[in-house]
């Protein structure tokens, strides 16, 4: 863990206590009381019943996927994030670096039925989060002056990690971020990437 100093500690208050407030009341109740499971020492949690099951088994397929394809990022994700949480209504994700949680929205990944397809967007959402989480603990909070470069150095490590995956064209590719926007990306891109890859893989030949 890098060493700081007290300005560096004021500034993280301010910015991922503070700012972050209303999603640290949203996440924290739901972290406590619901039941819980943890896979490479994440918890994963999801307040609804219905989806429960389904989460945990999308989440542990995407964590495993990190750790067999990319010991590296995986290292750095088991550092970042500490909670993987399903919230309903977020659009893709948000990641909290006070708590290292990261809230989801396993809808915005595309067919539900397609396990892996939703596994591989919500790895590499998790290595974007991650990737978050370390520039922060370096030191390096993203500020109007270095918004889009410090996106794009985390959407570049999403990207390379689905790269080693086998896909060609990611959702996380600067033309597609800069048509759609990251909003965008997470909540319309991951859905057309999806079905795309999933037409694809039907044609394939056994």
């Amino acid at each position: 863990m890098a060493r700081h100093r007290f300005s560096f500690y004021c500034c993280f208050a301010a910015r991922h206590y503070l700012g972050d407030l209303p999603g640290i009341l949203l996440s924290l109740p739901v972290q406590r009381i619901v039941p819980s499971d943890v896979r490479h020492g994440i918890r994963i949690v999801d307040p609804t019943p219905q989806t429960r099951a389904a989460f945990l088994s999308t989440v542990a397929l995407a964590l495993d996927l990190i750790a067999t394809s990319d010991p590296v990022r995986f290292h750095r994700v088991r550092t970042q994030v500490h909670t993987i949480v399903n919230i309903a209504g977020l659009v893709g994700s948000a990641y909290q670096p006070a708590g290292k949680v990261c809230t989801v929205n396993l809808r915005c990944f595309g067919d539900q039925a397609d396990t892996t397809v939703t596994a591989e967007f919500l790895a590499s959402t998790l290595v974007h989060d991650a990737m978050f989480g370390y520039l922060v603990n370096q030191g390096a909070f993203r500020t109007r002056r270095n918004y889009d470069r410090f996106d794009r150095l985390c959407c570049r490590e999403a990207r390379r990690f689905m790269q080693r995956l086998g896909w060609a064209r990611t959702p996380w590719d600067p033309e597609h971020l800069s048509r759609l926007g990251l909003m965008g990306a997470l909540k319309i891109g991951f859905k057309d990437f999806a079905a795309a890859e999933k037409d694809a893989r039907e044609r394939k030949p056994n």
